[in-house]
């Protein structure tokens, strides 16, 4: 039977899903479209759904899960009360963004495996157990400019194009924290602890996968000990006193791990802007400006 609840003015449908004897409860939330939708999808796994009665407000330590309508700003949950789970099903950075800071505890993408919900839900207070992912190993294209957001038991893999790394100050400016190219890997953070934002620089192709599929590769470690030896070598360089020493080491680093000709700019090649370098570097546009001339009268 399946019937609906008002709670702070919003339609709310009460699931439970059958996982052994008796299973976690669910609510969803949001657009109806959007959460018909979900439950299409929810017919892909191995339990029974059993609609259960939806007469009053969820009980402690049921899980709601959002499900956002076309226009996310003009259907967002009340103040996010209780918001456990959201279906980010338009892959919307800036949506992803909003959840998290609103305090949601995981965002699934649009093409989320369902087989891992139940899980998601027997974890405590609705958590997800560690190991839980929350995507597929699909091949996704960016165009430059665009977000792409990974929660922390996920691993993305540069197929093609160019990413960058970054993070935001208070003041709103981007950090440069790295570039990546095709056959680099990122790891997923917990935003609560880890503001790391990966934006494709170029149009890119990108491969994310779950954590335990991501391990199982046979080049899996050689490309994270790339990965953790580039961070070194890039901390490092920040790690130098004057920032002649800062902007050769970055384009040295930069020029190798692009395969610059002799001679190049690496800086010029890979489209890097004076207020991005400064950022990187912790140094004001106009020094910068200033150290790059410099370097090209010597």
């Amino acid at each position: 039977m399946m019937t609906e609840a008002d709670v702070a003015g919003e339609k709310l449908l009460q699931l439970q899903l059958i996982h052994g004897a008796r299973g976690p409860r669910l609510w969803l939330g949001g657009d109806a479209v959007g959460v018909a939708a979900l439950l299409l999808r929810l017919t892909e796994l191995p339990h029974q759904l059993l609609l259960g009665n939806a007469a009053t407000v969820p009980e402690p330590g049921a899980t709601l899960l959002w499900v956002p309508g076309a226009g996310e700003a003009a259907h967002e949950p009340p103040s996010w009360v209780g918001v456990g789970l959201f279906w980010n099903r338009f892959n919307d950075a800036a949506a992803a963004v909003r959840a998290y800071q609103a305090g949601v505890r995981t965002v699934l993408d649009a093409d989320f495996d369902v087989a891992v919900l139940p899980a998601l839900l027997l974890g405590r207070r609705g958590e997800a157990p560690a190991g839980v992912a929350v995507a597929r190993g699909r091949l996704r294209r960016l165009e430059r400019g665009e977000h792409i957001m990974l929660t922390e038991h996920q691993v993305l893999e540069v197929k093609r194009g160019i990413l960058r790394c970054m993070t935001m100050r208070e003041d709103g400016a981007e950090v440069l924290l790295g570039l990546l190219h095709a056959g680099d890997i990122m790891l997923g953070h917990d935003p609560d602890h880890c503001q790391v934002t990966t934006i494709a620089h170029i149009d890119a192709t990108v491969s994310v996968q779950r954590w335990e599929d991501a391990v199982a590769a046979p080049d899996f470690h050689h490309k994270l000990l790339e990965r953790i030896c580039h961070l070194e070598h890039w901390a490092a360089i920040l790690a130098k006193p004057r920032l002649e020493e800062r902007l050769s080491g970055l384009a040295e680093l930069l020029a190798a791990k692009f395969d610059c000709a002799a001679g190049e700019d690496p800086f010029s090649r890979l489209r890097l802007t004076h207020e991005q370098l400064a950022n990187a570097l912790g140094s004001a546009r106009t020094s910068i400006t200033r150290a790059l001339a410099q370097q090209r009268r010597r």
